[in-house]
């Protein structure tokens, strides 16, 4: 096999007239930062949900984000996902673990957002939620536990991610 030279997502490809503009988020974005803490007691249920925040969902997410949980004895399935609020319907997952599918917290630690892989990793937020098209404005990121909490403890993210 010869020696060949390719480009990734955010490089630009000299030979192609007009050089293809690449989106601004991967090529020169503003990295910004969803901080969240969720507390989860002793006999919360499974399908008990934890809302972080929103980002745009037009904004490229840095897959080195971090959950980290204290020792959550019992959750052993947590999922993190994106959908949209709207004022009729309240908030409607696209995906509830599109991040994070079926991590076990029930003891302390961190996940990576497993959900975006590396074929994912230059797709919007809109993208990797599942939407066919970009729905525009705000994606709440929310993370479902799908199993009965038998301690206290909390949850933390850190979600990196670049705008325009």
């Amino acid at each position: 096999m010869g020696v060949v030279k390719k480009y990734a997502s955010s490089g630009v490809d000299p030979s192609v007239t007009p050089p293809s503009l690449k989106p601004v988020q991967m090529r020169a974005g503003r990295l910004k930062q969803l901080c969240g803490v969720a507390t989860v007691a002793n006999g919360d249920s499974a399908t008990s949900t934890h809302e972080f925040g929103e980002i745009p969902s037009s904004c490229i997410i840095n897959p080195a984000s971090l959950l980290e949980f204290t020792a959550l004895t019992g959750v052993i399935d947590y999922d993190l996902g994106l959908g949209k609020k709207d004022d009729v319907n309240g908030y409607v997952a696209k995906s509830v673990n599109c991040l994070i599918d079926g991590a076990d917290i029930h003891t302390a630690g961190s996940k990576g957002l497993t959900g975006i892989t590396p074929a994912n990793r230059a797709k919007r937020a809109w993208e990797i939620a599942g939407y066919a098209d970009d729905p525009g404005g705000n994606l709440t990121v929310m993370g479902t536990q799908n199993a009965d909490a038998t301690a206290d403890g909390s949850i933390a993210l850190t979600l990196d991610y670049a705008t325009e």
